[in-house]
């Protein structure tokens, strides 16, 4: 019985972790920080493969990433590898990422921006003139070798369970690398020290020590 209660415990621990580092992603995403809210929703993941709109999160960071990381890189947004494809097939993967990322479907604060973003993208490929100039302006070498960039997330399995088996959990480890959670205040006090405590992930086994957050307190992951 002993046993039962420790084990559910914790799950529900895992749970929590779970939806803490999700919410910490967007903290991040708020202080203009995609790459560290894409880590916490790593953890997120990996706490909780089943954790509801969790693969919507990702997509929705990885558009403003990629958005970061080069400019008008309108392919890559529509996550189209090829760029010869049909003015349909630029639609299908329109359509595709629009239900992700719509501010209706994602509860994430990345999802307007990254609405916009594949708007934008499908106004210049969706349209023979533009995606012509803009074809122009992409180099041979960047069109023989386009972005590897992909809108995967952590590869956990599909658990039958809100709790991740330990199989999964040894994914999530081997696909991501390690990851480790440290607490942090944007605003740290010394009359208010942070009470968030150390969880661990490292090789599929997890540490998990006195888990909660005090209002208006980040997590980093490094």
């Amino acid at each position: 019985m002993f046993e039962s209660r420790t084990g559910q415990s914790i799950m529900d621990m895992t749970k929590v972790a779970a939806e803490k580092a999700r919410d910490m992603a967007d903290e991040f995403f708020k202080l203009q920080n995609i790459d560290m809210a894409i880590k916490h929703l790593m953890a997120a993941k990996y706490f909780n493969p089943e954790l509801p709109h969790i693969d919507d999160y990702f997509t929705a960071y990885r558009v403003h990433q990629l958005a970061a990381n080069k400019k008008n890189c309108w392919y890559e947004i529509l996550a189209i590898k090829d760029f010869n494809v049909d003015a349909d097939t630029i639609k299908n993967h329109y359509r595709r990422m629009a239900l992700m990322v719509h501010p209706d479907k994602n509860p994430s604060v990345a999802a307007e921006g990254a609405f916009k973003l594949i708007k934008s993208a499908l106004d210049v490929l969706g349209n023979p003139v533009r995606r012509k100039a803009y074809d122009a302006t992409i180099s041979s070498e960047s069109r023989s070798n386009p972005s590897k960039t992909t809108f995967a997330t952590p590869n956990t399995g599909s658990p039958s369970t809100s709790g991740a088996s330990s199989s999964s959990r040894k994914r999530a480890s081997s696909s991501w690398g390690h990851i480790h959670i440290d607490p942090v205040s944007p605003s740290p006090s010394k009359s208010n020290p942070s009470k968030v405590t150390v969880v661990r992930c490292k090789n599929g086994k997890m540490q998990i020590r006195c888990f909660y957050l005090n209002a208006g307190e980040v997590g980093l992951i490094h």
